[in-house]
C-alpha cells in the first residue's frame, strides 16, 4: 500500500515540475494544458500549502492579482490566463479579452485562502479584499432571480456535463469545440470584454452557486457579502432542491427552462449543494449517495453519473469518470455537516483513485485507470486529505 509519505513525495514532484515562473502558477499539465486556470490554481494552492510550501500563496496572489476593472466594478477573475508564447490560448476563441479568457470559473479562491491560512501561510489583507471583490462582481453581473448564472459551460468547470446537453443543442459531441465556439459567439460582453450573459440562454448551476455561497461565508470581514451568501444558500435550497432525486438541480433561464430537461439529470454536481445548505438532513441524503452502496459510489471515488444511468460513460470526459477536485469539495461539505463517516470513506476512495491513476486529471471510477492528462496538478489536492486518515496507512 502506498504510504502518506510516498503520496506527498509524488505530489511535490508533480507540482515542482509543473511550476511556471512566468505565470507564477502551476500548470495543470505542461503539454496538454500550458495555461493558468482559475479553479485549478485554487486546488494547487491548497496542495502546496498542505505540503508546507509557500508557492500556494504565490499562486493565489497571481490569480487574485489578475482581477480586472469592469463596467460593473472591479473583481472579474478570468477562467484562463494564457501561457503560450503568442498569448492566445492555442488559438481558441474565448472572447474579446487579450491574453486571457472573457469568462470566469467557480469561486474556489475563498476556500483556498482559508485552507492555506490554516496551514500557516496567512494571506495579506488585500487578497481577502480581492476575493470579496470577485464575489461581489458575480453578484453584480450574474445574479438572476436569486441565483448566480453562467454564460458558458466553461464557467461551471464542467465543460460538457450532461446537464448542458440542451444548451449545446447537440449531445453527440462529434466536434464539441464548435459547440464551445457557438456559445462564445452568442455571449454578450461588457465594454471591457467580460462576458455578462448569453442570448442562447444562461444557466444557474447547483455546484457553481453552492461554491459561491460557501465562499461568501468564508469572508467574515464583509457582513454585506455574508448576507448575500446566506440568501443565496436559501435560494439554492428553495429553487434547486429536487426531493425525488435528493439532489440539487440546475436552473436554466425562464425562456429556455421547458426545453432544457437535461438540467435536472442526476450528476455529481447536484451533490455539491451540500456545501451551501443549512439543512443537515438534505446534505446527508445527497452525500450518502456517494458512499457505501450509493448510486454514485465506486471503488475509486464517486462517479459523475450513476452507474445505471443511460448517459453513464466511465471513460468519457464529464460523462461518468471520477474527478479529484469534485471529490475534495465533497469531503469539505461532509466535514462541514459533521458527517465524519462519509468524509472518511470519500477520502479513502479518492486517495485510492489518485494513486491508482498516477495523479490523473480524471479516472475510471470502477478500475482507477488513468484518463485525461497524466499527471494533472489538481490531483495533488489529495495531500490535503491525508491527515485524517494517516492512522489507517
Amino acid at each position: 500500500m502506498t504510504t502518506p509519505g510516498e503520496i506527498r513525495r509524488q505530489a511535490l514532484a508533480i507540482l515542482e515540475s509543473h511550476w511556471d515562473a512566468a505565470l507564477q502558477a502551476t500548470l495543470p499539465h505542461p503539454m496538454q494544458y500550458p495555461h493558468r486556470w482559475l479553479w485549478d490554481s485554487c486546488f494547487h494552492a491548497i496542495a502546496w500549502a498542505a505540503l508546507g510550501r509557500p508557492e500556494g500563496l504565490v499562486e493565489l496572489r497571481s490569480v487574485l492579482g489578475t482581477a480586472l476593472p469592469t463596467v460593473l466594478g472591479c473583481g472579474f477573475l478570468p477562467h484562463m490566463v494564457y501561457g503560450d508564447p503568442d498569448r492566445t490560448g492555442g488559438g481558441v476563441d474565448r472572447g474579446p479579452l487579450a491574453g486571457m479568457s472573457s469568462f470566469t470559473q467557480p469561486a474556489v479562491h475563498a476556500l483556498a485562502l482559508a485552507e492555506i491560512g490554516e496551514r500557516g501561510f496567512e494571506p495579506p489583507p488585500w487578497m481577502h479584499r480581492a476575493s470579496a471583490d470577485a464575489l461581489a462582481w458575480l453578484w453584480d453581473a450574474r445574479l438572476r432571480d436569486g441565483l448566480l448564472t453562467i454564460a458558458h459551460p466553461w464557467e461551471s468547470g464542467q465543460d460538457i456535463s450532461p446537464r448542458f446537453d440542451d444548451w449545446y443543442d447537440d449531445p453527440g459531441f462529434a466536434s464539441f469545440g464548435e459547440h464551445y465556439a457557438k456559445l462564445v459567439r452568442t455571449a454578450s460582453y461588457d465594454a471591457v470584454g467580460v462576458a455578462v450573459s448569453n442570448s442562447a440562454g444562461v444557466v444557474a448551476p447547483a455546484g457553481f452557486n453552492a461554491i459561491a455561497a460557501d465562499a461568501a461565508a468564508r469572508l467574515p470581514a464583509s457582513p454585506e457579502l455574508r448576507g448575500w451568501g446566506q440568501e443565496l444558500a436559501r435560494q439554492i435550497d428553495r429553487q434547486l432542491w429536487n426531493p425525488e432525486e435528493d439532489l440539487w438541480d440546475d436552473r436554466p433561464d425562464e425562456a429556455h427552462r421547458p426545453a432544457w430537461p437535461c438540467a435536472t439529470l442526476p450528476t455529481l454536481d447536484g451533490v455539491l449543494g451540500a456545501l451551501a445548505t443549512q439543512s443537515r438532513p438534505r446534505a446527508e441524503r445527497a452525500l450518502r449517495q456517494c458512499v457505501g452502496d450509493g448510486r454514485f459510489a465506486a471503488p475509486f471515488g464517486p462517479r459523475f453519473l450513476p452507474a445505471g444511468h443511460p448517459e453513464y460513460q466511465p471513460d468519457v470526459y464529464w460523462r461518468g469518470p471520477a474527478w479529484p477536485q469534485l471529490n475534495y469539495l465533497l469531503v469539505v461539505a461532509a466535514r462541514r455537516h459533521g458527517l465524519a463517516d462519509i468524509a472518511s470513506e470519500l477520502t479513502e476512495t479518492t486517495l485510492r483513485g489518485v494513486v491508482a491513476s498516477g495523479f490523473s486529471e480524471f479516472w475510471h471510477p470502477e478500475t482507477g485507470e488513468a484518463r485525461g492528462a497524466t499527471p494533472q496538478s489538481w490531483a495533488t489536492v489529495a495531500v490535503a486529505l491525508l491527515a485524517p486518515v494517516e492512522a489507517r496507512f
